[in-house]
């Protein structure tokens, strides 16, 4: 593939990462599959690499989810708009997203709060929170069905990217971790390991284990970035 014509969808921060395997035969083989694929590709092409537009020096943490939402809304839109749990273009609380902050409310306070509840992850990522998934596209009405397509990608990222920055990541899932033990391993790269928020989002209620307490930890004594404030409230006074 030609960078010039990509470089525009990654902040210029990425560029050093990316540009090698953009142009690779692996990435020519990505997308061939997907102007293959039988089916609509979620997310519209537009937003495939949306979780790359914020600059990588800025990256605190990255939470790693498996795929994006491979639904629509009753109006025939995509829920997917490129970052996990995020509804930019539907403008919808996500079911999965909710039950994320009421896990952060639960683990940072275990009261009720008067919650601001964004249809985006916006907050989180003003705050260098990098949402990502494992395979950055999937088919509508067939969920695992680029699953395995981008991992290449993935690992040259965590190579080229995360692993210089020694970015702490967060597994949403342990069959993610499985799948990327060896290679954090490798690297030395701090993690941490959590349930997916789909297991229960249902009932909005996900046990994150005081994984973002940790985390916040983390961050305050063994990297130079500041706490992520993990509740977004409307403070009443």
């Amino acid at each position: 593939m030609n960078f010039e014509k990509f470089k525009k969808k990654f902040h210029s921060s990425w560029h050093s990462s990316v540009k090698s395997f953009i142009e690779s035969e692996s990435c020519n083989a990505i997308y061939k599959v997907l102007k293959e694929t039988k089916g609509e590709v979620a997310p519209k092409s537009l937003f495939t690499f949306r979780s790359f537009k914020k600059p990588l020096k800025t990256t605190k943490v990255v939470l790693m989810f498996n795929e994006p939402f491979s639904t629509k809304n009753k109006e025939g839109v995509q829920d997917a708009d490129g970052i996990p749990l995020s509804c930019a273009v539907t403008l919808k609380l996500h079911p999965q997203l909710n039950a994320f902050y009421n896990a952060m409310e639960k683990e940072f306070y275990g009261v009720n709060l008067k919650l601001i509840k964004e249809p985006t992850v916006d907050f989180y990522i003003s705050q260098g929170v990098m949402f990502l998934n494992d395979s950055l596209t999937t088919v509508i009405g067939a969920p695992g069905k680029h699953k395995g397509l981008w991992d290449e990608f993935i690992e040259t990222i965590f190579i080229k990217a995360f692993s210089s920055r020694r970015i702490p990541i967060v597994f949403c899932g342990k069959e993610l971790y499985e799948k990327y033990k060896k290679l954090v391993s490798d690297l030395d790269l701090p993690y941490f390991v959590i349930e997916q928020p789909i297991e229960q989002s249902k009932l909005g209620i996900w046990n994150t284990n005081n994984t973002f307490k940790d985390l916040n930890n983390y961050l305050k004594t063994e990297s130079k970035h500041e706490e992520v404030f993990w509740v977004h409230q409307d403070v009443p006074f």
